[in-house]
């Protein structure tokens, strides 16, 4: 497991109780990664876990224990997640804060809907006017490279 974001949606702020089933089945341990206090901690079979509702990008699963080293655009490429955890929203997340610094928003006629500058910031959230297909563009610390990808907003 490399880098798989979690989060809970919910209509409240509120903190919920996580556990995760199947754990003592992985060859390797299993930590989950707070991106606010940049702490690892270590998933045990049969514990439980609190995180925040509401806080994408903040939270990841991972099996590795290292976020620096991110030095190819293939490397960076898999630590970027994009994803939209509702109707409406778009979340650009990493685990290092020092990956991209900008993310800009298109629709599929080529006009941009939503830009957000992120120096310095491990995860952003934008919003977009309506469920379709977006292109999101995530321009990486070094400004040369960025990485493209299509989203399917419902």
């Amino acid at each position: 497991i490399d880098w798989l974001p979690l989060g809970v949606v919910s209509s409240q702020a509120t903190v919920v109780n996580c556990s995760v089933r199947g754990i003592s089945k992985l060859s390797e341990p299993l930590w989950l990664y707070d991106a606010e206090t940049r702490r690892y901690y270590e998933l045990v079979e049969g514990d439980s876990v609190k995180i925040e509702a509401n806080q994408h990008g903040r939270y990841f699963l991972t099996q590795t224990r290292g976020t620096t080293s991110i030095g190819t655009l293939e490397s960076a490429e898999n630590a970027v997640k994009i994803y939209s955890p509702c109707a409406g929203t778009i979340v650009v997340a990493t685990v290092d804060a020092s990956i991209y610094n900008k993310v800009e928003v298109y629709a599929l006629d080529g006009k941009q809907v939503a830009t957000k500058s992120t120096v310095g910031m491990s995860s952003t959230t934008l919003h977009v006017p309506s469920s379709s297909i977006y292109i999101v563009k995530v321009t990486l610390a070094n400004a040369n490279d960025v990485i493209i990808r299509k989203l399917s907003i419902r």
